[in-house]
This record gives C-alpha cells, sequence and structure tokens, in this order.
C-alpha cells in the first residue's frame, strides 16, 4: 500500500482553505493509500518519521506576499536535512488574488526545493481567492473540477502540468466582497 502524507502549511489551526482543499483531495483519492494528515508548524519527530516511510507528499499551502509563509520555508529547511530523496511531491498553493497565476513564484521556489533535495516533482495546482474558492458555489465549478482532475494526476501517480485557476466571479464582485469582508473585520478589531 502506498503511503501519502498531506501537509497543511497553513498557520490556522482550524477551517483553513488549505485545509479543505486537502479534504477536497482526500475525498477524491482512492482507497488503495495509507494517508496521515498533519500541519507544518513544526518538523516534530513523529511527522520526520512518517515522512521518511511515505512514498508521496501532497503539500497545501497559503500564498503569502508572493511567497510560502516563514514557517513553510522553515519546516521544509529542516526536512531537507534527511534523506528525502525519491519521494513524489505534488503542491497546491492558494491566494487571497483572485487569480491563481500569483502562486507562480511560489511554485517556481517548490520546484527549486524538489530539484535541489532530489524530490521528484510532480506538478502544482495555484488557486485564486482561497479563502471563497472551496465553498459550494455555482462559480467554484472550475475549482472543483480541476482539483478532481488534479486528484486523478495523484491517484495514477502521473505528472501533472502546473495549471492556475479561479473561480467564475467578475473581478469587481470579488474587490467589492473582499473590501466588505476587511471593513467586517476591521470593525471587529476595533470592538475588541
Amino acid at each position: 500500500m502506498n503511503r501519502i502524507v498531506m501537509l497543511n502549511g497553513s498557520p490556522k489551526k482550524k477551517g483553513s482553505a488549505s485545509e479543505q482543499y486537502l479534504n477536497m483531495i482526500y475525498e477524491n483519492l482512492d482507497n488503495n493509500y495509507y494517508i496521515e494528515e498533519y500541519d507544518m508548524n513544526k518538523l516534530t519527530n513523529t511527522i520526520k518519521k512518517s515522512i521518511l516511510n511515505a512514498d508521496m507528499l501532497i503539500i497545501a499551502t497559503p500564498l503569502y506576499i508572493d511567497c510560502l509563509p516563514s514557517h513553510v520555508i522553515k519546516f521544509l529547511m529542516e526536512l531537507g536535512d534527511n534523506d528525502i530523496a525519491g519521494k513524489e511531491v505534488y503542491f497546491l498553493v492558494n491566494c487571497g488574488f483572485l487569480e491563481g497565476v500569483h502562486t507562480d513564484v511560489s511554485v517556481e521556489i517548490l520546484k527549486n526545493y524538489c530539484d535541489y533535495h532530489h524530490l521528484i516533482y510532480k506538478g502544482s495546482l495555484g488557486i485564486g481567492a482561497g479563502p471563497i474558492a472551496y465553498k459550494k458555489r455555482i462559480y467554484n465549478y472550475f475549482v472543483k473540477k480541476e482539483l478532481i482532475i488534479f486528484s486523478n494526476y495523484i491517484n495514477y501517480h502521473k505528472n501533472y502540468e502546473d495549471d492556475y485557476v479561479r473561480p467564475l466571479i467578475p473581478r469587481f464582485i470579488y474587490i467589492l466582497f473582499a473590501n466588505i469582508n476587511w471593513f467586517i473585520q476591521i470593525k471587529s478589531f476595533k470592538k475588541n
């Protein structure tokens, strides 16, 4: 049985977009995998042992200022000190920008990481509008469809050509709702 370790790079403990995307991938994977899930906040001996015994890694992380979050970089640097060569790696990066293509720099960083540590890079999916793209709405049809395709590539250990997707929602509506959300968050901070 193939062993997969799913790594969540979000600093949020629960309910992050990265967690939701990993759950969607998990739901679409075949039953012939032994799957373990961990967050990337700290590389513990338990996580390290699971990764070293895994055949494949699936890493989902948010985009922070065109890069990976600092704790994800630290986690990957510490992990790189071990013999991790030969493992297949798929990446999913989500961002708050509407267009998923904004994740392209972080995808390149992850490709270079794989190359340096002799990991088998299998492909990346960049998702725009991360905080809303996993919600059950009609405008997210293309995101969900691409996640199913991505999962099928994982099922068959196939190389996935890097792709970038976004919800089918007009830019001005997305910006309007994003601004309303920021305003609500600011008001809630002022009350505290």
